[in-house]
């Protein structure tokens, strides 16, 4: 049976899943509504402006190059805008020149298609006719559209002297300049990745130009705004590799990433900030060889969404602190495969997604849904680092009473020790426990189970 096969490869991927689980009944009915050729596509990416009304792009291994298709009746039929079969040729095999790589769809029948070297389709009559822009001397990094107009993109010449750019545009990518980034800051910087947040600003991922020397403990990001009028510098442990920045507000914040040492059985987080990212909580983790999780989507914040390495997705309805994985139920015209689930689009009871190994697209709709809130919730854990041999305090609310176990695992989910085992009331608590002597400097994590409920914590160890 088809589902059951599906869970042989999902099954060893949820065995270390170290999180704050809520009880959750919530099935989606899925079925796929392209077929790629070969099923096996380099590039993918989807933009849509309603659940009917959607532009898709694709690069596959066919040597077709980029491919652009919208549909307008939510994926039932689709037509073919562009098709783009210039190629090259190395070593006897074909390969496209440009890969699809952004699309972006507006209501107003703009549509907005960037290809890693530069080449940008763009049309105004729901792509009837297509515009071609070139930005020069350009290979693709990042692209990211805050409305019709204002765009932004990463570029790295071409010319293979490594050298990064940042340019904008202001009237729907029809002219690009360069971003306004101040010479200390560019003499020292290179860019790569950009994340828009929720007011508009951006937030960019660097490194440091060759033979510059830097902190190796930390990993450094810009905030800054469209403008370029303001430049923050925002560090991270240089041991998580964190990307996907979502900023609600000032002060409430997420992120995706995982263990720079892939030796350490790599695990994928989601992390979360209520300070403005001067410390980072993980809210969820998932751990398996290379497990990764791709950028989330927030539809508002009672429904953020988490695909990645496997099937399907994770989503949490309280701002990340509980999460949940849905039923779903599977349409027999699903290929079987690893997966890997990107979501795309969500609409609330519908949503678009695609996978890899195989090439599929995906359209869900809401079946039930019946969501029970969490139990627990942490306060305070501190001191953190904690010295061994002395005492640390958590403190967390329980707005269920039942048997509460508190324990202490290593990274990979291993017990280590037992701190708590017995019944708890609602309401306020704060205990206190003994790090021994024997446990080692390192990083764990910290354990709360109640009510079929887990939640992690990381606590730092030192000597």
């Amino acid at each position: 049976m088809k589902t059951n096969i599906l869970m042989k490869y999902l099954l060893p991927l949820l065995l270390l899943l170290l999180t704050y689980f809520s009880t959750a009944e919530e099935s989606y009915k899925l079925e796929s509504i392209f077929n790629y050729p070969n099923n096996l596509v380099n590039t993918m990416d989807m933009s849509c402006f309603d659940n009917n009304n959607c532009l898709m792009i694709s690069t596959d291994y066919n040597s077709t190059g980029c491919m652009v298709y919208k549909t307008s009746d939510g994926g039932i039929t689709w037509q073919t805008l562009y098709a783009d079969s210039l190629v090259f040729r190395e070593d006897s095999i074909y390969f496209p020149k440009s890969l699809a790589q952004r699309c972006k769809y507006f209501d107003d029948g703009t549509m907005i298609i960037v290809t890693s070297t530069g080449k940008i389709l763009r049309s105004e009559d729901f792509g009837n006719t297509f515009d071609i822009i070139q930005i020069p001397d350009y290979s693709y990094q990042s692209f990211e559209m805050i409305d019709k107009n204002k765009a932004v993109t990463v570029s790295v010449k071409s010319d293979g002297k490594g050298e990064y750019g940042i340019y904008k545009s202001t009237d729907g990518c029809k002219t690009w300049e360069k971003f306004n980034v101040p010479d200390s800051i560019s003499q020292i910087w290179n860019f790569n990745k950009i994340d828009i947040q929720r007011d508009s600003s951006m937030i960019i991922g660097c490194n440091t130009h060759y033979g510059i020397s830097y902190d190796t403990n930390y990993r450094y990001y810009f905030h800054t705004d469209f403008d370029g009028s303001f430049w923050k510098l925002l560090t991270t442990l240089n041991k998580f590799r964190m990307t996907d920045f979502h900023f609600e507000n000032e002060n409430l914040g997420f992120a995706t990433g995982s263990f720079v040492n892939m030796a350490v059985n790599d695990s994928a987080f989601f992390f979360k900030t209520i300070d403005g990212g001067k410390n980072w909580q993980i809210k969820l983790q998932m751990g398996g060889k290379y497990y990764l999780f791709y950028k989330p989507i927030f539809f508002n914040m009672n429904n953020i969404l988490l695909g990645g390495s496997g099937f399907g997705f994770f989503k949490s309805t309280d701002q990340g602190e509980s999460w949940f994985y849905p039923t779903f139920i599977l349409d027999t015209n699903l290929m079987e495969g690893v997966y890997f689930f990107t979501l795309s689009e969500y609409f609330g009871d519908e949503f678009y997604a695609y996978t890899s190994l195989p090439s599929q697209l995906i359209k869900g709709k809401i079946n039930h849904t019946s969501v029970e809130l969490t139990s627990l919730k942490p306060k305070h854990l501190y001191p953190n680092p904690v010295t061994n041999g002395t005492i640390f305090t958590t403190e967390y609310e329980i707005e269920k009473s039942g048997n509460l176990r508190i324990y202490l695992s290593n990274i990979n989910g291993n017990l280590i020790c037992e701190f708590f085992s017995g019944f708890k009331d609602v309401g306020y608590h704060s205990q206190q426990f003994n790090i021994t002597k024997n446990i080692s400097s390192g990083s764990y994590w910290l354990v709360s189970e109640i009510n079929g409920f887990s939640h992690i914590q990381m606590l730092n160890v030192i000597r």
